[in-house]
């Protein structure tokens, strides 16, 4: 199921991510592929962990200059989670 969290320019607050995260996991889905990255946020966190602790799996976007050595981009970040 397709869940838009960002408006026309891109652009997204952790508090979208955390209600569509939520719908997604509140409405059947098993996996939730995240092709997007930002800072930490307390928001984006506690989706990822409502959704792992709902049996959903999350794949997230590391960044596209993770390669160049730059950290990767939340929620991929948050390797103590250890599903993302």
């Amino acid at each position: 199921m397709p869940v838009k969290i960002a408006n026309a320019a891109g652009s997204y607050t952790g508090k979208d991510f955390f209600n569509g995260t939520h719908y997604a996991v509140d409405h059947g889905a098993d996996i939730i592929s995240c092709s997007l990255g930002g800072s930490p946020s307390n928001w984006v966190r506690e989706a990822v962990e409502y959704a792992y602790t709902n049996g959903v799996t999350v794949i997230a976007a590391a960044g596209n200059e993770y390669l160049n050595g730059n950290q990767p981009q939340y929620p991929a970040a948050y390797d103590d989670l250890g599903y993302v």
